[in-house]
């Protein structure tokens, strides 16, 4: 019979400093890492474990959704199921990129910035997608048409370069000045996600509940916005005590979002 020989961990004063999470002193993989190595972490309580799998799953998940649509929706004739296409595409490529940074992030030090600057890239490709879809089903007839309507995409797309610039930054100050790269870092995930929701809060707050099939969407925005919101700080101060919630909240704001998504179904899914 065959016998799988586990990576061998290390604790936090065996490996180098870019390496270290806040609150985690053992659990560390090698820091020089092959890539078989790396897979085979998967099925060991690294420090990286829970990361992994909370991304791993949902990616699959999200996957498996988005194939089961591909058959219930005309995309290629419909051009306006094309935003959601677009949407349910982003909402498991982020999960996987994130699964795959994780895992393969212990192989060199170089190794470890590219693979987090893949996943803060596929954390805001997730923003833009999200805003071509709000852009196309969640904007209040009165803002339709309008300036801030026209260029509502392309702010997005701004703001996306610039949170993918402004997070990759902020990993070459994580141990010279970690105060500022947390608060860069969660800068550069909340603010364009704040934009992402803006036609949203405005149907919400100023319109009211009327009942019409699209405001019945926003039922869901307050546990949205909560979840959301919690999963970026928790994410963003590396709090270790905290990583089962951050677990938590990440489940949720993806479900989240599929429940946003699907409320929408009924009206634009023929």
């Amino acid at each position: 019979m065959l016998s799988l020989k586990l990576p061998k961990l290390f604790n936090i004063d065996q490996v180098p400093p870019v390496f270290h999470e806040r609150g985690i002193i053992c659990g560390y993989r090698h820091p020089q890492s092959s890539a078989i190595a790396c897979v085979l972490s998967l099925f060991q309580m690294t420090n990286e474990t829970l990361n992994i799998w909370t991304h791993l799953l949902p990616s699959w998940y999200f996957m498996w959704r988005f194939m089961a649509t591909l058959y219930m929706v005309d995309f290629w004739n419909d051009s306006y199921s094309w935003p959601l296409l677009i949407y349910l595409s982003t909402s498991f490529i982020y999960p996987f990129a994130s699964s795959c940074a994780h895992t393969f992030s212990s192989m060199s030090k170089n190794a470890r910035h590219i693979c987090y600057f893949l996943d803060y890239g596929a954390v805001n490709l997730f923003s833009l997608g999200s805003a071509i879809a709000y852009s196309a089903y969640t904007f209040p007839d009165m803002l339709v048409r309008t300036t801030f309507h026209h260029y509502f995409v392309s702010l997005a797309v701004l703001n996306t370069i610039l949170s993918i610039g402004l997070s990759c930054y902020s990993r070459f100050l994580e141990l010279q000045k970690p105060k500022l790269c947390k608060t860069l870092r969660i800068l550069a995930f909340a603010y364009p996600y704040a934009w992402d929701t803006v036609p949203i809060i405005y149907r919400k707050k100023v319109l009211g509940r009327q009942q019409t099939p699209i405001t019945r969407s926003t039922q869901l925005l307050p546990s949205l916005l909560a979840f959301f919101m919690l999963h970026i700080y928790l994410r963003g101060s590396h709090l270790g005590a905290l990583t089962i919630l951050v677990t938590a909240t990440s489940f949720f704001t993806c479900v989240s979002f599929w429940q946003h998504i699907y409320r929408w179904k009924p009206y634009f899914w023929t």
